[in-house]
């Protein structure tokens, strides 16, 4: 029972060190999390500098509404995002509007990749039930 307890301490740290929610702007496979320092009408601007690829990934609960990414430097004028590109750098100033999330958790959605600890889990706890039954 003890290495029951503790096994499954040990799968719930593991789980919980994983999930963080921070806020962000998804465009494509790309989950962009460096907020712009400018306010604009169309909702929060997002700047490229921080990004987390978003293959096999789900994102959990549901956007709150649209956002804009912006690939160069941001600037506001009259409430509009205006991106200004880098002279001699790689960013082109073009603006990507996107699904805003103003706080997500990452979920890793393939059930495959975690099918051993699902196995594990339920034949520990068959176990334990089959333990019980034995000393009554």
């Amino acid at each position: 029972m003890n290495l029951f307890k503790s096994l499954l301490m040990v799968g719930m740290l593991t789980l919980s060190i994983s999930v963080n929610a921070i806020e962000g702007c998804l465009v494509a496979n790309r989950m962009y999390t460096s907020r712009a320092s400018i306010s604009i009408l169309s909702g929060p601007a997002f700047t490229t500098s921080a990004f987390t690829d978003a293959n096999g990934r789900c994102w959990a609960p549901a956007p709150n509404g649209s956002c804009q990414v912006c690939n160069g430097t941001a600037v506001a004028a009259a409430g509009v995002l205006v991106c200004v590109a880098d002279i001699l750098g790689p960013r082109d100033g073009a603006i990507y509007t996107g699904n805003y999330y103003s706080s997500f958790t990452i979920i890793d959605c393939n059930l495959d990749n975690f099918s051993w600890v699902l196995t594990t889990s339920a034949a520990a706890f068959g176990l334990i039930l089959i333990r019980k039954r034995k000393t009554l």
